[in-house]
């Protein structure tokens, strides 16, 4: 019985922290554009872009293996 009371706990702590975050860029524009800023791929070397396309492949294939788990 408790697992079915907390079975909606990860999705309203998602949401509090998303909305907590969205308040923290309305309160402080300029940390959001410093965040943009680094997330922009156009001024990434090739080096950098292939070391983040490769990270993030071998972590969605880990999830992947998890969950097939």
């Amino acid at each position: 019985m408790a697992a079915e009371q907390t079975e909606g706990s990860p999705w309203l702590g998602a949401l509090l922290l998303v909305s907590l975050l969205t308040l923290l860029f309305q309160l402080f524009p300029s940390l959001g554009w410093s965040l943009l800023s680094i997330i922009d791929v156009r001024g990434w070397s090739w080096r950098s872009y292939a070391t983040v396309s490769t990270v993030a492949i071998v972590v969605l294939v880990a999830i992947k293996i998890w969950r097939d788990r």
